[in-house]
């Protein structure tokens, strides 16, 4: 993958301080008419670094441009505004680009989003009214050459950092806090893009942490790494938009924790996901949810007429898992998940929640209506349950209990309508060691070493 190499972001060395424009550091006067000076000043004359200095600045929309660098200093504070009326009607986000390249936002300062003025924070679930905030909060667009690195983004209102069909892509030390109840803040959000790096990220966040949507372009060539990840949802999530393919991307060294998901595909769409590796990981489910994967693949689609996607060749390697749910892989008759590895994967079990009890699969967003005819094994009472799959691997798999008595049973895996599946390498506890623990329904071909 070749990605953009960091330098100046134009040939001239020129600061445009947003002072000097009229921007007030009391975080009281508006100074959004300031910056956007300071901004179309050093766009009109060739681009360089915008600054923001020590202070707290409040302000609605701003649009950022190419060659140029959007710079906090240490000690500055971007504050967005609590008043709707603050944000362009046409772009309801704090920061937007659109067509640009060689643009970055950088420094040791803050950007705060004041989210929680969005929300109707009464009741145990914090609600927000749709239109009623500034979203996304972050947002370019049609862009290539960006770089995000070191700031932090904090109490964003709705998704956070989002990139729509751009490439060459960096993300780089950014910090991103959001309250956990808060809906709609996903971290950062990459929808049809190529070639975007994630490196060394703290993100906590009330939805998904990372996720990939391909509904209106392919999405390939995503390397994150070195990253913590909190979610109250998701903490890696492909779909639900799946129109295009997802392919070529690789996640290693990333801890999970917090999280309904671990790391999730939804395929609703019809299109495929594919040749995607996930190596180091640490998963730690615990939410306020009934049930919690620590993997979880479905197949699935929000209409009759709808095609049904695909889901191949995704590899786990050295995976960690605490958790009180279970691995799921589910696919359709006609379209199995294939092509799945998992090696080096050690599961433990904190207590076990009832299966039997869940009354449908999750599909990703809650307004999606369960289709007839759509396979569902969410039901299943099994630490991994395999569904509708092909050439599946699952060696030097290692499963323990961290509890006493449980009133529920599980098996320790669930095979059904599946083929060509290899297991080796399983270490169960002493007492439980066996094949009884393994059930199969339907057609099943499963090796065992």
């Amino acid at each position: 993958m070749l990605l953009w190499a960091v330098g100046n972001v134009s040939a001239h060395a020129q600061t445009f301080n947003v002072a000097d424009y009229g921007a007030v550091a009391d975080g009281a006067s508006y100074s959004t008419a300031a910056i956007q000076a300071a901004l179309d000043d050093c766009h009109d004359k060739g681009g360089g670094t915008v600054l923001i200095p020590t202070g707290t600045y409040l302000t609605g929309s701003i649009r950022v441009y190419s060659h140029t660098r959007l710079q906090l200093a240490p000690g500055a504070t971007l504050l967005g505004s609590k008043r709707l009326e603050d944000y362009d009607e046409e772009h309801p986000h704090l920061i937007w680009g659109d067509s640009i390249e060689r643009f970055r936002l950088s420094g040791d300062g803050v950007i705060d989003g004041q989210g929680e003025s969005f929300f109707d924070r009464s009741g145990r679930s914090w609600k927000a009214e749709k239109g009623a905030r500034p979203a996304p909060w972050i947002l370019i667009t049609n862009s290539k050459d960006i770089q995000v690195e070191g700031v932090e983004l904090v109490h964003s209102p709705a998704h956070v950092l989002v990139f729509q069909k751009c490439k060459n892509v960096v993300v780089r030390g950014v910090s991103i806090r959001n309250d956990i109840r808060s809906p709609n803040t996903d971290g950062i959000d990459i929808k049809g893009c190529r070639q975007v790096l994630i490196s060394d990220c703290f993100i906590s966040t009330g939805d998904d942490a990372i996720c990939l949507k391909s509904a209106q372009d392919t999405v390939e060539q995503v390397v994150v790494s070195d990253c913590i990840l909190i979610s109250d949802d998701a903490a890696v999530k492909f779909g639900t938009g799946s129109r295009y393919p997802i392919r070529n991307c690789q996640f290693s060294n990333i801890n999970i924790s917090g999280t309904r998901y671990g790391i999730a595909f939804f395929m609703t769409q019809g299109g495929i996901f594919e040749h995607c590796q996930f190596s180091g990981i640490l998963i730690e489910t615990g939410s306020r949810h009934k049930t919690e994967y620590p993997i979880y693949m479905d197949i699935d689609k929000r209409s009759v007429e709808q095609a049904l996607g695909r889901i191949r060749d995704i590899d786990f390697s050295n995976v960690k898992i605490i958790t009180r749910g279970n691995i799921l892989i589910g696919g359709q008759a006609g379209h199995p998940v294939s092509g799945i590895r998992f090696n080096g994967v050690t599961m433990a079990l904190t207590e076990l929640t009832d299966l039997r009890a869940v009354s449908k699969k999750p599909r990703g967003n809650k307004s999606f209506l369960t289709l007839p005819g759509m396979e569902d094994f969410s039901a299943v009472p099994a630490h991994f349950t395999l569904g509708y799959v092909k050439d599946v691997k699952l060696e030097d798999i290692r499963i323990s209990h961290q509890f006493g008595e449980s009133p529920y049973q599980r098996h320790f895996f669930h095979f059904q309508e599946a083929e060509a599946i290899q297991l080796s390498g399983l270490q169960l506890p002493p007492e439980m060691r066996g094949r009884k623990k393994i059930h199969q329904k339907g057609e099943v071909s499963l090796t065992i070493e």
